[in-house]
Parts: C-alpha cells; sequence; structure tokens
C-alpha cells in the first residue's frame, strides 16, 4: 500500500482514469464556458488556490502541504510577491506599536547586542 497524504492513497484518483492534458484544458474550458469565467490556464487554477489559501487565515504549514511543496519557504518564496499589500500591513502594525509606546511612556528595548548576548 502506498504512502498516505492528506487522508488520501497515491492510487486514489479523481477521475476513473488519468486524464491527458488536453482532455483536462477542453473539459476546463467547456465549464467555464458553461459558467461565464474568463479564460484560465490550468497553472493559474493553482494559483488561484494557493492565493485563495494565503489569504485564509489558516496555518503555513497547513498552506505550504495542500500545495505539495516540500517547506514552508518554499511556499513563501514562491508566493508572497502576490500580496505586496502585505508590506503596508506589517508597517502599520510596528507603527502602532511603537506610537502606543510613546503615548504609554513605555520604552521599547531593542538593543540588539543584548539579544545577541542572550541567545549565545
Amino acid at each position: 500500500m502506498k504512502k498516505k497524504k492528506e487522508g488520501f492513497e497515491e492510487t486514489w484518483f479523481i477521475f476513473p482514469t488519468p486524464l491527458s492534458h488536453s482532455i483536462l484544458r477542453r473539459r476546463a474550458d467547456d465549464a467555464m464556458l458553461a459558467v461565464g469565467l474568463k479564460y484560465i490556464t490550468i497553472y493559474g487554477f493553482r494559483h488561484s488556490h494557493a492565493s485563495l489559501l494565503i489569504n485564509g487565515n489558516m496555518n503555513i504549514k497547513l498552506k505550504s502541504s495542500r500545495l505539495g511543496h516540500s517547506d514552508v519557504p518554499e511556499t513563501l518564496n514562491t508566493y508572497t510577491h502576490m500580496f505586496p499589500d502585505q508590506r503596508t500591513v506589517c508597517v502599520n502594525y510596528l507603527d502602532s506599536i511603537i506610537k502606543n509606546n510613546e503615548k504609554t511612556g513605555h520604552k521599547l528595548d531593542i538593543d540588539s547586542t543584548k539579544h545577541k548576548k542572550n541567545a549565545l
């Protein structure tokens, strides 16, 4: 018996027989035309799936596994370019921490040499 991944065996198929790329492409084209969707490549389906997962609030390890990546860095290196607005979210978040500390009179202790010494 082959190893199970995500609860499925490698020998299980969605379709009863393996499909050629041209048959899969034709069926996808027919389905998109039937529901009025614009043309998208098979790779585009995968990329859309990945972007929906990344936008979802779930564990990155789960996302990486669903996409069949060998590790999380592969997923991050492949798809993070799709979300440049996240840089702004990150900067705004850090800025709010600094402003909140200034309002409350707390000082952030971010002396990098201190952290390096403690890490050793």
